[in-house]
């Protein structure tokens, strides 16, 4: 299969190709019994009456150019629907036909062989011609359209009144030279079929009775066997009648007449019984067929579905349990259905996954069993083949569903995920390899899809584990074993509190405290989120309506929404309603989404920010910088504040990167006139690094963990709704401010005592950390470091420094010399001199005042001006 090409649909499994006599035959009605019926009796009317002669040795009962012309009506009518264009031809040459033995009889000529007797024959004259033609004509144009079919039923119908009027007007059986009994004949087979082509033309025609050979069979048998007995009947009433001229039996024979057409009408009424039964005979078996192959298999792909799939494990597990071939069990999961079915429709969707159903049948091989276990997953069952091979097929399945798919002018994709796992020993339910086929796919999934993933016992484990937490979460909702803990919000300069933030806290009877993290998302999962969110805003607007009341509470709660909670209908209603509950305003609740949230739905989500900044409800963005950013959006969103993520807060003072990320975030929200909070601050470098960078509040462990109700009141008080912040380190000396890192004690002492002579505030440090600590704290101008320490050298510490504080001047002091990395280390900027061990001190001090110089030039100069 070559990849995109779809000029012929890839071969699925074989269907069962019988037809489905469900949709197109419901039954064998009245109206398709009289039909066939009448075809079969006209047709075998003349078929009889041509060989008849020659089969009995007597005389013909109808004339050749008669016996012809019922026989191909009656064929004509038989093959209506089966060969619709065969029978229109039968039944226009039996029209021309009729037309020039009417135009014959008109003239007098003798239309049937002069050696049959005149008297026993019936003629076709010009009554019985215009029978005939009546007929013919009403069959051609019945399979037309509606308004011909009106025209062909009107002619059937004139076709009966003939054959009414050839028989029972007084003398003109006589007159036409014709026996009683072939009268009697000429009105049944002429208002049978009459009836029956008036019938068809009323609606559609009747459906092919080939569908059922033994039906069709026994039908044609059964009129055959009527049409002998009529004329079996009728030779025997014609021989005694010439027998018996002049003997006084006329009132035996007068019965004996009437018997024929008697026989012949019970005979086909039998027949027509019969051929009924046996065709709902024939239905009803083909209904169960037909159902209990729907109930085996998929209706889009053919393929077996879950209920084959059960009986096929429970039979290739009976057998490897005794020892035979290892079984395999694939299950793929097609990633990217649902987009294609919501933006193109499903006709497409089923187009796409009846191709998938015929690639994969391709590449699993004609040993493999593959079945559709529900919409987009596909199920590959392998017996006797090795682990290696079992890969090799599924990572073909994965590249080969990869491959594009060309419906219509479209051209689309998709990928798939599959698991993979394999029968352990006994196994009671034989189902139990699907589930874990599919707790493999979920993993490959997470895995970033378009890969597979083989199940191990660890697996089922995680998932009792969530089914257990569940349930447990479920209980502590309906107990009430949740609580809400605070954790203050303080702004940087003042340190007043200008808020906190509600932390949701379970505290589980067996395990202890559970994180949020361990089970938020499973909430979400669940839809447990929905009255979760809705328990927690109710429990911050009580909490905080009672600080109020403590006059403690002058600053608003903060409470994380969930993106499911957020995006329901009635969100803004059910914040307005909690606050009318407690009779709170607006600006005592403050909510905190992600940035996902804010980038789906757009127009809804800025109407419903809008509708919360009418409510006087603030909105922040939390985790700032972890989600999907997007400034186009974020200038036109309806919120005040962004939070720092505390992973960039983390290592903000010694990790370079962090460090711009969020100088970058500080910035950009101030031009944007938004507020800024860090949070997850727990030292005093980085809260003098934020603050030096213009962050607005903090929130952490250095100010306060998270405390219940009952702990945050008192702090409050304590405090005065303030805190005190950490100070900067005493200043001495001029200003000028030195840092001394070297990982040995002595020489930091012998530098100290040497340069403070000068007059610099100097402070020291024996690791990098602990001065990327005090670089946070303080305003360093220059540093000297050694370049051998333990944990990191002086050039890589420096190269560090140099992106954090670009503006500080920066030495290396050291006996050890790596001319290439200095060399580089200079070149790049990150040193400003090299300098070394043992040094001369007048030349030291002299080399570290010219750096204190040069830091002062650099800090003289103008900033660069903003873009505009």
């Amino acid at each position: 299969m070559t990849s995109g090409a779809t000029a012929t649909t890839p071969a699925l499994p074989p269907q069962d190709p019988r037809p489905d006599v469900i949709g197109s035959h419901p039954q064998y009605n009245s109206k398709q019994s009289l039909f066939y019926t009448a075809a079969a009796t006209l047709m075998w009317t003349g078929a009889v009456g041509l060989l008849y002669p020659y089969l009995v040795g007597t005389d013909a009962f109808i004339a050749p150019s008669c016996a012809a012309l019922l026989a191909l009506c009656g064929a004509a009518m038989l093959l209506s629907a089966a060969k619709p264009s065969v029978s229109r031809t039968l039944a226009a040459v039996a029209l021309g036909i009729t037309g020039l033995l009417m135009l014959a009889g008109m003239n007098g000529m003798a239309p049937h062989a002069d050696t049959l007797p005149l008297d026993t024959p019936m003629r076709l004259d010009v009554m019985c011609s215009l029978q005939l033609f009546l007929l013919a004509l009403a069959l051609l144009m019945a399979g037309r359209a509606s308004s011909w079919r009106k025209v062909a039923m009107v002619l059937a119908l004139a076709s009966i009144v003939v054959a009414v009027v050839q028989r029972f007007p007084p003398g003109f059986v006589q007159l036409a030279g014709q026996s009683l009994f072939m009268a009697d004949l000429a009105l049944i087979i002429g208002v049978l079929a009459g009836a029956a082509v008036a019938g068809s033309s009323h609606g559609s025609m009747p459906g092919s009775p080939l569908v059922h050979r033994q039906v069709m069979f026994f039908g044609l048998v059964g009129t055959l066997a009527s049409v002998l007995m009529w004329y079996a009947l009728t030779d025997i009433y014609r021989h005694a009648l010439s027998a018996s001229a002049g003997s006084g039996m006329t009132d035996l024979l007068a019965f004996t007449d009437a018997l024929g057409e008697l026989v012949l009408l019970v005979c086909l009424a039998f027949t027509i019984i019969m051929a009924r039964t046996l065709g709902t005979a024939a239905i009803l078996a083909e209904r169960a067929r037909v159902l209990r192959h729907a109930s085996f298999h998929d209706a889009l792909t053919g393929l077996p579905n879950k209920k084959s799939l059960e009986a096929e494990l429970q039979r290739l597990c009976a057998r490897t349990s005794q020892g035979e071939a290892s079984l395999w069990v694939v299950l793929v999961n097609l990633d990217g259905i649902k987009l294609i079915n919501d933006s193109m429709g499903h006709n497409v969707g089923d187009q796409v996954l009846q191709e998938v159903a015929g690639r994969i049948a391709d590449r699993a091989g004609d040993d493999a069993f593959i079945c559709r276990l529900e919409g987009d997953e596909f199920v590959i069952v392998l017996s006797a083949v090795s682990s290696d091979e079992v890969v090799r097929i599924t990572g073909g399945l994965i590249s080969t569903i990869a491959k594009p798919y060309r419906i219509g002018a479209a051209r689309l994709r998709l990928t798939a995920s599959a698991g993979i796992t394999t029968k352990r020993g006994a196994i009671s339910d034989p189902m139990e390899l699907i589930r874990q086929a599919d707790l493999a796919t979920a993993c490959a999934k997470r895995d970033g899809r378009n890969t597979w993933h083989e199940y191990s016992a660890e697996l089922s484990v995680s998932v009792i584990e969530r089914l257990d937490l569940r349930s447990d979460l479920q209980q502590a909702l309906d107990t009430h074993r949740l609580t809400l803990h605070y954790q203050p919000l303080l702004e940087g300069h003042s340190g007043r509190v200008v808020g906190v933030e509600a932390l949701l806290r379970w505290m589980h009877p067996v395990r202890g405290p559970i994180p949020p993290a361990a089970f938020i998302g499973l909430a979400e999962q669940t839809g447990q989120i929905i009255p979760l969110t809705a328990w927690v805003l109710d429990q911050a607007c009580r909490d905080i309506k009672l600080l109020k009341a403590r006059n403690v509470g002058r600053f608003p709660v903060m409470v994380n929404i969930s993106p499911v909670f957020f995006q329901r209908k009635d969100f803004v209603r059910d914040i307005k309603a909690v606050l009318e509950h407690h009779e709170l305003t607006g600006d005592c609740l403050e909510v905190e989404l992600t940035e996902g949230v804010l980038l789906e739905h757009t127009a809804s989500t800025i109407k419903k920010l809008n509708e919360l900044r009418a409510l006087g409800v603030k909105a922040s963005i939390d985790d700032f910088g972890t989600g999907y950013s997007s400034l186009s959006y974020l200038k036109s969103l309806p919120i005040e504040k962004v939070k720092i993520d505390q992973s960039f807060i983390k290592d903000v003072i010694s990790d370079q990167h962090d460090a711009a990320i969020t100088r970058a975030i500080i910035s950009l929200a101030h031009h944007l006139d938004l507020t800024v909070i860090a949070e997850g601050v727990e030292t005093e470098g980085q809260y003098w690094f934020l603050k030096r960078n213009l962050c607005d509040q903090f929130q952490g462990f250095l100010f306060a963990r998270p405390i219940p109700l009952g702990d945050l009141l008192p702090w409050l008080q304590q405090r005065e709704i303030a805190q005190a912040l950490p100070g900067a380190q005493g200043e001495s000396g001029d200003g000028r401010c030195l840092l001394l890192l070297d990982d040995e004690e002595n020489i930091l002492r012998a530098l100290k005592r040497l340069l403070r002579r000068d007059g610099y505030r100097i402070l020291t440090a024996t690791t990098p950390q602990e001065a990327f600590s005090l670089l946070a704290k303080n305003d360093i101008q220059v540093l000297v470091s050694d370049q051998r320490m333990p944990t990191m050298t002086g050039t890589e510490f420096f190269s560090r420094v140099k992106e954090i504080y670009p503006e500080t001047v920066r030495l290396v002091l050291s006996g050890y010399t790596d001319l290439k990395t200095v060399t580089d280390a200079i070149n790049h900027g990150a040193i400003y001199k090299f300098l070394t061990k043992p040094w001369d001190d007048e030349g030291l001090r002299a080399e570290i005042a010219l750096a204190f110089k040069n830091a002062e030039t650099i800090a003289a100069r103008p900033a660069p001006p903003l873009a505009q």
